[in-house]
């Protein structure tokens, strides 16, 4: 198991005894380790969407859709559509607990109830409402549910200290009875994803055995060796290659895009094809400039997920090449470079995050692109690394890979 799973399983463990701002924490190291670390991200969105951070969870998940395409995280960002009006419910509901309109305000808190988010909130501001109400049950379970999620939670110990001080409760909460939240789910299902091995690895070792021939000779004798002409080769006339007008009709009329590439590699400069074949040429450029630039990307990316990278390079160069009015162009040069990251090309990589950071500086990938550029120059050239680092660091000042990798490149 590496590093950033190891890192992770923590994060898991810390969450599961209540310590949400530790988890959080190890989430980020875990993730400035591996990006593609999706149970990680996943794991780090939902706790900021419990703590009812919206943006900040949004980004995350939309961050691993993004670099690793994961459902989860797509999911979740489906999930949080109604967010924005329980936000609301909950704004509300602040000043109706203000104006000591308890029931009114309980009736909002319900409504924000309905998903996890912001939930450590809503059930802090429940149990306000419950014990003003004296139902000092429901009280408890509320203030349980925040313990169970953030075990320090201030607001949660004051209120459970109020009900102590009633008299209501006796010393601390029984855990074991613990009302166990949805997270307690997420955590079962992150932790399961987290631990499975991506792949299996077959070495296969083989032996070379040498052999040295000793040739011996009398000591005073030279061994003359007869040197033989070498003989000529009839030369065999080069064979013409001709236009096959069939075939690539037949690739067009199917979509065939390899077969399509092939062509317009080989033909595009050659001046003595037919007017015909040039007209059937121009029709193909066309599809692939158009549909073959989304099929080779798509092609691309899903050989990512299968993390069968030189395969994804090879078609992700093809969309490279007649891509660049395509409007995948920005996503198509990322993913490059990560292909060649990932194939240990350090240098292919860094030249296309760059091209990245010079076409695409408001990109969706630019904070990725000025981490991995930070890092990857770090030990090469700390001048450059720097000034990817102070890139990001003001440019993106909240994003997760503001992180203490790039405070050490600045502070070098």
């Amino acid at each position: 198991m590496d590093k950033s799973k190891k890192i992770y399983k923590k994060a898991l463990l810390s969450f599961e005894k209540g310590h949400i701002d530790k988890a959080i924490q190890l989430c980020e190291e875990c993730i400035s380790m591996d990006i593609n670390n999706s149970a990680a991200l996943d794991l780090k969105g939902m706790l900021c969407y419990f703590k009812g951070n919206l943006n900040e969870a949004k980004t995350v998940w939309k961050l691993n859709v993004n670099a690793n395409r994961d459902v989860s995280a797509k999911k979740y960002l489906e999930d949080t559509i109604e967010d924005e009006a329980r936000l609301n419910y909950y704004i509300i509901a602040l000043k109706r607990i203000k104006n000591v309109e308890i029931k009114e305000a309980l009736e909002l808190l319900d409504k924000c109830s309905e998903s996890s988010y912001n939930c450590i909130n809503v059930d802090n501001h429940k149990a306000i409402c419950y014990i003003r109400q004296g139902r000092y049950q429901k009280a408890i379970e509320s203030i349980e549910k925040v313990l169970k999620v953030d075990a320090n939670n201030e607001m949660a110990l004051k209120s459970r200290k109020e009900l102590i001080d009633l008299g209501v409760i006796k010393g601390a909460f029984n855990m074991k009875k613990v009302y166990k939240p949805a997270a307690a789910i997420v955590v079962i299902l992150l932790l399961v994803l987290g631990t499975v091995e991506i792949k299996n690895y077959i070495k296969n070792n083989r032996t070379q055995t040498k052999k040295t021939i000793m040739k011996k000779t009398a000591p005073n004798k030279t061994v003359k060796k007869e040197v033989k002409k070498p003989v000529e080769k009839p030369k065999v006339p080069k064979k013409e290659e001709v236009f096959n007008t069939e075939e690539l009709q037949t690739a067009v009329n199917n979509k065939d895009f390899n077969k399509i590439y092939d062509y317009e590699e080989k033909w595009k400069d050659n001046k003595n094809i037919k007017v015909n074949d040039k007209i059937l040429l121009s029709k193909a450029m066309d599809m692939l400039l158009g549909d073959g630039v989304q099929y080779f990307y798509k092609a691309g990316t899903d050989l990512i997920k299968n993390k069968n990278y030189e395969g994804a390079k090879d078609n992700l160069l093809k969309a490279y090449k007649y891509g660049e009015k395509n409007y995948l162009y920005s996503d198509i040069i990322y993913f490059i470079a990560e292909t060649y990251k990932n194939t240990n090309d350090a240098e292919s990589a860094m030249n296309y995050y760059s091209m990245y950071d010079q076409k695409f500086e408001k990109g969706s990938y630019e904070e990725t692109v000025l981490y991995n550029l930070a890092i990857m120059n770090k030990d090469v050239n700390i001048d450059v690394a720097k000034k990817y680092a102070e890139k990001l660091s003001n440019n993106y000042p909240k994003s997760i890979y503001n992180n203490s990798n790039i405070s050490a490149i600045i502070n070098k």
